[in-house]
């Protein structure tokens, strides 16, 4: 389950709608699709570091498997702060597990079986990986796909990792061809409806990579054991457009929490016309995009002052949006030093 909060999209342009408007003679005048998400990719980054407003940054809530394992969608860069089941979490980096004072690879699932805050939940960074979910056992793989034009045979998922020999010694996956040098991993192939394999193929310990053709449907990674009757698992579900796909991992000291998670963008990819686009005005990408066509006819003074009244407009929208908020230092005097008075 998995809820993307934070910026509205409610109001916001959409790829298709500045295509159209970047025909315009006035904006762009050009009709080149490509040319026009590049222009509203440099766009975007005119303004990105301007007013207190940020397009790369963004909220979701997300539930943590069993084990309090979160695997982060792909537009996840870096998570920034964590939030698990309503309480604010400790951050502990992956260098933590190193730690001579912390607790290792053996983590607890209650808040007061690891070691951390006394009072608090704790969350971890496990960097990235190309699965939603790891193999608990050696699994041969498959890739089932949800179009039947993806499946016709001339595609397959390039998969790395890990396996065994048979003395059982652990080594990595290669595909050694009748002549020539040897490839990385093995290539699954694209099926339809069923999973299929020989049974002399490869079974994978770990997954490391998964090299992916773009598809018109989306792709799911099955696993399954060697053995008669034994269930599958999906440990990977890939839209068509990934090709290289890379998931940001984090560990919360508490199974099956519902995490609120704030995050930076790992990019901003345009595609679909749908596509929304993270600024909150049309005017506003207007205005930018005449300031990139300006600097790139060399009129640097003329783009600044298109940048400028992007801003301006910006500032003034915050300004009524935020109303008159506040924030200032709180403390409770009633919690930690603040019972005892000093003066």
């Amino acid at each position: 389950m998995l809820q993307t909060r934070g910026q509205p999209t409610l109001g916001y342009p959409t790829l298709g709608e500045m295509i159209a408007l970047a025909g315009n003679q006035d904006v762009l005048g050009i009709s080149d699709r490509d040319a026009i998400i590049g222009y509203l990719l440099r766009a975007i980054e005119l303004i990105a570091w301007k007013a207190n407003w940020d397009p790369y940054l963004g909220d979701m809530d997300i539930c943590s498997d069993s084990c309090g394992r979160v695997t982060l969608p792909s537009e996840v860069g870096v998570p920034l702060a964590v939030n698990v089941g309503g309480f604010p979490a400790y951050f502990r980096n992956s260098w933590f597990k190193y730690h001579i004072n912390g607790p290792g690879d053996v983590r607890g699932m209650s808040a007061g079986s690891v070691v951390g805050p006394r009072c608090g939940y704790v969350w971890d960074d496990e960097l990235s990986s190309p699965t939603f979910q790891d193999l608990t056992q050696y699994c041969y793989m498959a890739a089932i796909v949800e179009d039947p034009v993806d499946g016709n045979g001339s595609l397959s998922l390039q998969v790395m990792g890990e396996t065994m020999d048979p003395m059982y010694n652990q080594k990595m996956v290669v595909t050694i061809p009748p002549s020539g040098p040897s490839q990385p991993g093995v290539m699954i192939p694209l099926l339809t409806g069923y999973a299929s394999t020989d049974a002399a193929a490869t079974q994978f310990r770990k997954i490391t990579r998964v090299i992916k053709p773009v598809t018109r449907g989306y792709v799911k990674l099955i696993g399954f054991p060697g053995v008669q009757q034994a269930q599958g698992v999906t440990i990977g579900y890939y839209a068509p457009n990934e090709t290289d796909p890379s998931y940001r991992r984090i560990r919360v000291n508490a199974s099956c929490k519902w995490v609120r998670l704030r995050y930076r963008r790992s990019e901003i990819k345009f595609v679909y016309d749908t596509d929304i686009i993270p600024l909150p005005c049309r005017e506003v990408l207007i205005e930018l995009l005449k300031a990139v066509r300006m600097r790139d006819a060399g009129d640097i003074d003329g783009s600044d002052k298109y940048v400028h009244s992007a801003v301006t407009i910006m500032l003034e929208r915050q300004l009524i949006e935020e109303g008159p908020a506040n924030f200032s230092l709180q403390v409770d005097p009633a919690y930690g030093l603040g019972t005892i008075d000093y003066r």
